[in-house]
């Protein structure tokens, strides 16, 4: 198993300011944005932490599925945010 990267860190520093937020603010879209982050983490961890787990040729499946999920729930908590705030 290989060391986190710096955008790797970065991310879960990031992830980490989220669940700060949400603990003084309890909305639904951060948790939902909280959850997006946490998929763009687990997509890049999966990529290069855990690809030796993973038969070679489901990595690449398994990063774009996690991706693809990490950017709806990211756009499905900008838009539950977007309708919240009319």
């Amino acid at each position: 198993m290989t060391k986190p990267t710096a955008t790797e860190l970065a991310l879960l520093i990031l992830l980490g300011a989220s669940l700060l937020t949400l603990r003084a603010f309890r909305e639904l879209y951060l948790k939902i944005w909280i959850v997006g982050w946490a998929a763009l983490i687990g997509s890049g961890m999966l990529e290069h932490m855990f690809a030796a787990k993973i038969p070679a040729e489901y990595v690449p499946v398994a990063v774009q599925a996690h991706f693809i999920l990490a950017v709806g729930l990211l756009a499905g908590a900008v838009l539950l945010y977007a309708r919240s705030a009319n």
